[in-house]
């Protein structure tokens, strides 16, 4: 992963990204990524709730990379080719549901309420797949689990763009 990681850096720093000319009132420096990166950051940092929260919904978000790779050896130490592959399709299904309940739940929640009950369920439903053994248990956790870390990863990006536009009436 590191060494992709590496990698992917490596070949984006050295991409060539056109530039548009200059206008009449404008300088070159006006068009630098690393300005427009740094400005990103300083804003982001000089918004204390919004980047208490990107940093737990980062941290977060690693967790949640942690058992996604754990969770395939377990299913197939019990589980055959196909029922992996079967309980990996519930695990889409659950993609899209998430997306549409993420939304009918947008009514009624905050941002902030949506990601920490989905985070709360998540962690229930991350325990819950160590003890299924059966064949069912693992695609409906699968399913589960991908709808929830759908509700988990929209509100950051939500907050982020209201956030931008200054609507923290939505956080």
């Amino acid at each position: 992963e590191l060494a992709t990681f590496a990698l992917a850096t490596i070949v984006v720093a050295s991409m060539f990204i056109p530039r548009p000319e200059p206008g009449e009132n404008e300088t070159a420096e006006e068009f630098s990524i690393l300005r427009d990166a740094t400005f990103g950051i300083r804003w982001i940092v000089a918004h204390k709730p919004l980047f208490k929260f990107l940093l737990v919904a980062t941290f977060a978000n690693f967790f949640i990379s942690v058992g996604l790779v754990l969770m395939p050896p377990y299913a197939l130490s019990f589980l055959g080719e196909r029922g992996f592959g079967i309980t990996n399709g519930m695990f889409g299904a659950g993609m899209i549901a998430g997306g549409v309940i993420y939304g009918v739940l947008s009514a009624r929640f905050t941002n902030i309420q949506q990601f920490l009950g989905a985070a709360m369920i998540l962690a229930a439903v991350y325990i819950a797949y160590g003890f299924s053994r059966d064949a069912y248990t693992p695609g409906a956790l699968n399913m589960a689990l991908a709808v929830t870390m759908t509700i988990c990863n929209a509100p950051p990006m939500t907050i982020l763009y209201a956030g931008l536009h200054e609507d923290a009436s939505s956080w």
